[in-house]
């Protein structure tokens, strides 16, 4: 009997070391998961930011893409216009030179 005490008391010990294991692990991984949940948190925060700039950048890139299109077209037309001073001018040398 004094056998079966000392075996029972043997595993009763060993039993409570695994918990007590167990327990320490539990910790660690509560642990490991607030830190991991803290750091979700802050790339939230900070997807959030970009998400933000990105949005801003958009509507500053069509802005831009809006005003360089009317460039375009202010452009164009001078050009078309400097064209048309040109020919009227060639015309008129042309005349001024036949009255000589």
């Amino acid at each position: 009997m004094a056998q079966q005490t000392a075996n029972l008391q043997s595993f009763t010990n060993e039993l409570v070391k695994h918990i007590e294991e167990l327990r320490e692990q539990r910790k660690e991984m509560d642990d490991s998961i607030r830190q991991e949940e803290a750091t979700k948190r802050e790339l939230q925060v900070q997807a959030a930011a970009l998400e933000h700039k990105i949005v801003a950048l958009d509507e500053s890139l069509e802005h831009m893409a809006q005003r360089r299109d009317e460039i375009d077209t202010t452009l164009r037309e001078a050009d078309e216009a400097f064209a048309k001073i040109i020919e009227s001018t060639q015309s008129l040398l042309h005349f001024v030179k036949r009255g000589e």
